[in-house]
C-alpha cells in the first residue's frame, strides 16, 4: 500500500493526508517516505501521554470512504484476516474529511 500511496502523492491534483497514531508509527518516517503527503501525528496530552488513534480509514477524492479494521500494514495486508467497507457517499466521506480537520492543532499536529 505504501508505494500506491506514493504513486498517488506524485499525481497532480492529488491530495494526500495521513494520521498516524504517535504511540505506534515513526511519523517522521511515514512523512519521509511520502514527502508530498501532509501527515498529522496523534497530539500529545498535557500528562504526557499520546492520543490513541485508532480509527483505520481512508477517503479518496471526497467521495470513496474505506473503513477498515485493518491496520495498514505489512501484516494486515498479507497475514490477517480483516473486513472492511467501500461506501460511495460524497457527504459522508467530506463529513469525515471535515471531522478529522477539526481535530488539526488538538488532537493531531502537523508533522
Amino acid at each position: 500500500m505504501w508505494s500506491v500511496l506514493k504513486d498517488a502523492c506524485e499525481q497532480p491534483g492529488v491530495v494526500v493526508t495521513v494520521y498516524v497514531d504517535g504511540n505506534v508509527v515513526a511519523a517522521a518516517g511515514v512523512k519521509a517516505q511520502l514527502p508530498r503527503a501532509t501527515v498529522y501525528r496523534s497530539a500529545e496530552l498535557p500528562n504526557g501521554s499520546r492520543v490513541r488513534s485508532h480509527a483505520k480509514f481512508i477517503v479518496i477524492d471526497h467521495e470513496l470512504l474505506l473503513l477498515t479494521s485493518a491496520n495498514f500494514s505489512y501484516s494486515a495486508e498479507n497475514l490477517n484476516v480483516e473486513f472492511g467497507v467501500l461506501i460511495r457517499d460524497s457527504a459522508l466521506a467530506e463529513s469525515v474529511e471535515a471531522t478529522m480537520m477539526s481535530k488539526h492543532g488538538s488532537l493531531y499536529k502537523l508533522v
